[in-house]
């Protein structure tokens, strides 16, 4: 079952969202890193990707951490990211993707990714 939050068109994203909105979704770091992660994919990903792709990134990739990640994700930052129209995500098979909603907030995301990820051991 493939959740979505809203029937706008798809060109246009998700107006609805005010800056104060867009900054909210992004003042977490680890909603701004599954973003930047999401927004290089074509096409859906695997949830357990994602964290471990974060748990890469936050420089701590053991399993525990891994666990902590995919638990966050799924129990808080992903229903955030749902809300906000900017995933799409099918939780029978954990698979989660970009939205077209992410167009409004993309400039913003652009705006802090060159000094997020240039804290990141690529």
């Amino acid at each position: 079952m493939t959740t979505k939050t809203s029937d706008t068109n798809p060109s246009d994203g998700n107006p609805n969202l005010s800056p104060s909105e867009i900054f909210s979704l992004l003042s977490n770091e680890r909603r701004r890193y599954a973003l930047y992660y999401l927004t290089t994919q074509v096409g859906a990903i695997h949830l357990g990707e994602l964290a471990e792709q974060l748990a890469i990134w936050e420089g701590e990739p053991t399993m525990d951490h891994y666990h902590r990640i995919y638990v966050g994700l799924l129990h808080n930052h992903l229903s955030a990211l749902i809300r906000a129209d900017v995933v799409e995500y099918d939780a029978d098979e954990e698979l989660i993707s970009i939205s077209d909603g992410i167009r409004p907030v993309r400039p913003y995301l652009e705006l802090s990714e060159s000094e997020d990820m240039s804290h990141l051991d690529w």
